[in-house]
């Protein structure tokens, strides 16, 4: 398996989230109450949502992913199914909450996962 970078990796996520941020702040913006933490967090929800469903999904990929040409693989190189790509994304929860920390381990990481893929078993590897 070629593994997939940090900056790969990170500007794969900032295709994904930004789109999501921009139309989820004008969407509160236009229709409700604007509040940034609130729309932060909905962002967040979103997000995760958003990538459980196409990491589980026969491209095994975001958007950002594929342009990017990366996917998320199960340990063994497998598509994941439902259960794996949720407990993947369930888990980004804990990679954000201490500072972020569980993002930054990527850099330190020999096999290049964050504290998610290590708890879920995943990897994410260039196509």
């Amino acid at each position: 398996m070629t593994y997939a970078g940090i900056w790969r990796r990170l500007a794969a996520v900032l295709i994904d989230i930004v789109p999501i941020a921009l139309f989820t702040a004008v969407f509160f913006y236009v229709f409700l109450e604007f509040e940034f933490d609130l729309v932060r967090n909905v962002s967040y929800v979103i997000w995760i949502v958003y990538s459980t469903v196409f990491e589980a999904s026969p491209s095994q990929a975001t958007f950002g992913k594929r342009l990017l040409e990366i996917k998320v693989v199960g340990d063994s190189g497998q598509r994941l199914g439902w259960l794996g790509a949720i407990s993947r994304n369930l888990a980004k929860i804990l990679s954000i909450l201490p500072l972020g920390l569980g993002f930054v381990w990527l850099l330190f990481s020999k096999n290049e996962q964050a504290w998610h893929d290590m708890i879920a078993r995943t990897y994410v590897t260039r196509t």
